[in-house]
């Protein structure tokens, strides 16, 4: 790995979690519960629905990619500055 760059932590990472679902799940699939981050619950359904509302997760095929630094908003540049960092991470 002393040659390894994101790139390949970045394959690496795919493959360690398409593993890890075939090892829970037993597929590359699996059907997971909403969480309601600011209720700090599990979302539920109508009144009249039994089950909570699901998300399906598929991480058979490459996994999308951003970039952090324009996902962010934020210029390179700026890394050295904190004072201009800090209130656009905020």
């Amino acid at each position: 790995m002393a040659n390894a760059d994101y790139r390949d932590l970045m394959t690496m990472t795919e493959e360690m979690l398409r593993a890890l679902l075939v090892s829970v799940h037993g597929s590359t699939s699996a059907t997971v519960p909403v969480f309601d981050i600011d209720a700090k619950t599990v979302t539920r359904g109508e009144a009249d629905e039994a089950e909570s509302k699901t998300l399906e997760l598929d991480f058979s095929g490459e996994f999308q990619k951003f970039d952090v630094m324009e996902t962010l908003g934020l210029d390179p540049l700026d890394l050295g500055n904190l004072d201009l960092l800090r209130p656009k991470l905020r």
